[in-house]
């Protein structure tokens, strides 16, 4: 749910979210939520466009995300994997 709020439309593939932040916005513990982030890879709603890095100034940066039912801004249509998820 916290991913598809912070979508607005031209940032699929590049929604930030960290494991912390998810917690914090749903009321979570942040060791649960990185099966939740898990469990909808595998099924298909969501993949991870870029992983958590450490920026140049040494600052933690989150991952970033796409929902697979959106297309992304490069024009590529949705992979909408969930559909074959049995």
């Amino acid at each position: 749910m916290e991913l598809k709020r912070r979508y607005n439309g031209v940032n699929n593939g590049r929604i930030h979210l960290s494991h912390r932040d998810a917690a914090k916005a749903l009321n979570a513990h942040r060791n649960t939520v990185g099966s939740w982030f898990e469990e909808l890879q595998k099924r298909g709603f969501i993949r991870m466009t870029q992983g958590p890095h450490l920026g140049p100034s040494g600052i933690g940066k989150a991952s970033m995300w796409a929902l697979d039912e959106e297309a992304t801004p490069d024009m590529k249509p949705a992979l909408k994997r969930f559909m074959s998820w049995t």
